[in-house]
């Protein structure tokens, strides 16, 4: 959740107001502890490659890789498909960190994990109302 690595930060910031202050979060791009959001800060600071940033990145992101760990040995999955804005605002960068936590974490020898299983998605502007739509229908269906 984007929303909830932007709460991360700003729990970061007021933990460690000293690191903060050394961030570009604050220093290029003016954000405090209380007002730092992805869109103003948080994004732009990892764009930029500052440390700080990549590093609430890298704990905020965790979480998620071990879910999507947990799912690719227990299904089997073949792909992974990441959508989101804050995930396609950052880039690249947000999915190579992700396969990297993930490749870090699987250890299960029989799964060959490979960077390609994990891409982004086409994320349209009815993502959320066609997942609402579909979960309607299997309601409506007895089917969840």
């Amino acid at each position: 959740s984007g929303r909830g690595i932007e709460c991360l930060a700003r729990q970061q910031a007021s933990v460690d107001p000293h690191a903060f202050s050394r961030s570009l979060c604050h220093s290029r791009f003016g954000a405090t502890a209380e007002t730092l959001s992805n869109e103003d800060h948080l994004v732009p600071a990892v764009r930029a490659g500052d440390a700080w940033s990549l590093r609430v990145l890298q704990e905020g992101t965790r979480p998620l890789a071990v879910v999507l760990n947990t799912v690719v040995l227990a299904l089997g999955l073949q792909g992974i498909l990441v959508i989101g804005g804050f995930a396609f605002a950052i880039g690249e960068l947000y999915l190579d960190l992700l396969r990297q936590i993930i490749q870090g974490r699987c250890d299960y020898s029989a799964l060959c994990f490979s960077s390609d299983m994990i891409r982004f998605g086409n994320m349209c502007e009815e993502a959320c109302l066609r997942g609402a739509a579909e979960y309607a229908i299997m309601a409506r269906h007895g089917r969840l």
